[in-house]
């Protein structure tokens, strides 16, 4: 999967990230893609977040080097947008976009090279449990009476519980808009004056997809064969923890790109359904490291987690069925033990060619259909069932105004715009470069 094109909001939120937790490294390489994308000549829209930043990177104690960088550039972008404001001749309105601020000329030229390097460092930065430089929790046994906390918690579980209907994210993320803060417009009302209607939750689901190859499948099919044979038949359990290894592999790929989204988005007014056709083990530890509120196969949380062939992290026990989630580390353990009967538990996984949990797949047709928004990250056009899983959810629609698909191929997303036009005329569907940049702007 090829990166999407940086947005405005992408590289601004690098920087507002960045100065909250103190990470210079990051600060640093936020400031020269700030840079390159001024002196470009892009025209930023986000003017008050530019001056917040202004605002922080001023009383930050961020090194010399990395402000002489960073707010000059702000100060530039500032000033221009200032003076395009007021109808006055922008001084750089005439160069062929070679724009370099005196006092960061010098250094940009001798760092030009070091910020190509960062940018490949800091994709690599962009990992599910690095971003954000947030420490994982553990999840508490379903059987916890959970209550709302506003500090990280540490189970001292061996394993944690894993339930499509019960809470996996005991963290609560703290509501950025204070109830006891609020005005109360009612007062001191004049007759001409409108009560400001507070906005609509929007309901986005948001389908990953991962290419799912015959490879894949293939290791997948076998090894559930060998995992239902293995009470009533003999079985070669080294094959099967070389085949756990082979998916693991095969699944656990880098959700960089999905954890800049979220984290983009996670203080809007939303509730998310993340549907997903992966195994990728990293995906709820992305939700945890970011500390969004979740669930599975729930609405009740910031986050619905659909994850229609399971993920190679989720255990079932081989003898009494129960299944936990691992979420100790960063390394996926092959087998675990059932903390309530002793007997083996192996990763709860499927594929196309064997089954799905059909009430993950109904469900997901549910709530695509009362989604306002989707957002469809890398589809593959030979996987018909997902296709068609979109198609039953659009027939049913309720709500759907507008869907964005983000993909390198295009004759993928040729394929599914024309799907989905073939079903509802109306529909909003974007698939053009600027997907990305589009799809936040609607969210915002």
């Amino acid at each position: 999967m090829a990166p999407f094109p940086e947005t405005e909001i992408m590289t601004l939120k690098r920087l507002e990230v960045a100065l909250k937790k103190g990470d210079f490294k990051l600060l640093r390489d936020g400031a020269y893609k700030l840079h390159e994308k001024y002196h470009s000549g892009f025209e930023f829209e986000y003017i008050d977040l530019l001056k917040d930043i202004l605002y922080n990177a001023n009383n930050s104690n961020a090194p010399v080097e990395i402000k002489d960088i960073l707010i000059p550039t702000l100060e530039d972008i500032l000033s221009n947008s200032s003076s395009a404001s007021y109808g006055m001749t922008s001084p750089y309105e005439n160069m062929n976009h070679s724009r370099i601020s005196p006092l960061t000329s010098l250094e940009y030229t001798q760092h030009n090279e070091t910020v190509q390097e960062n940018t490949k460092e800091n994709e690599e930065k962009l990992s599910a449990f690095d971003v954000f430089s947030a420490e994982k929790t553990s999840v508490l046994n379903n059987e916890t009476n959970y209550q709302t906390q506003k500090e990280e918690v540490k189970s001292e579980e061996a394993f944690e519980q894993f339930s499509s209907s019960e809470t996996q994210n005991p963290i609560q993320t703290e509501n950025t808009e204070d109830t006891e803060n609020k005005v109360d417009y009612t007062e001191n009302q004049t007759p001409n004056q409108t009560i400001p209607q507070e906005n609509k939750t929007q309901t986005i689901t948001i389908f990953y997809a991962q290419n799912n190859s015959e490879d894949k499948n293939k290791n997948i099919k076998r090894y559930t064969e060998l995992v239902s044979k293995l009470q009533n038949e003999k079985t070669d359990f080294s094959e099967l923890i070389k085949l756990i290894s082979e998916i693991n592999t095969q699944s656990n790929a880098n959700v960089a790109e999905l954890a800049s989204i979220l984290e983009q988005i996670q203080n809007r007014n939303i509730k998310i359904n993340l549907i997903t056709n992966s195994t990728n083990a990293n995906l709820v530890g992305l939700i945890e490291s970011i500390k969004i509120p979740y669930k599975f196969n729930s609405t009740e949380e910031k986050i619905n987690i659909v994850p229609l062939f399971g993920l190679t992290n989720v255990f079932k026990c081989t003898q009494c069925k129960e299944e936990y989630i691992d979420l100790k580390d960063n390394i996926n353990p092959y087998v675990i033990q059932c903390p309530r009967c002793k007997n083996p538990m192996l990763p709860n996984i499927s594929c196309i060619e064997t089954k799905m949990n059909l009430n993950f797949y109904n469900n997901s047709i549910i709530n695509m259909a009362n989604s306002d928004t989707w957002l469809i990250l890398y589809p593959s056009a030979a996987e018909s069932s997902m296709l068609d899983m979109m198609k039953s959810a659009l027939a049913l629609n309720k709500n759907v105004k507008n869907i964005y698909i983000c993909d390198k191929d295009i004759n993928s997303k040729e394929t599914y715009k024309n799907a989905f036009l073939n079903i509802d005329k109306d529909i909003k569907v974007n698939i053009e470069i600027s997907v990305m940049e589009e799809f936040l702007k609607s969210v915002y």
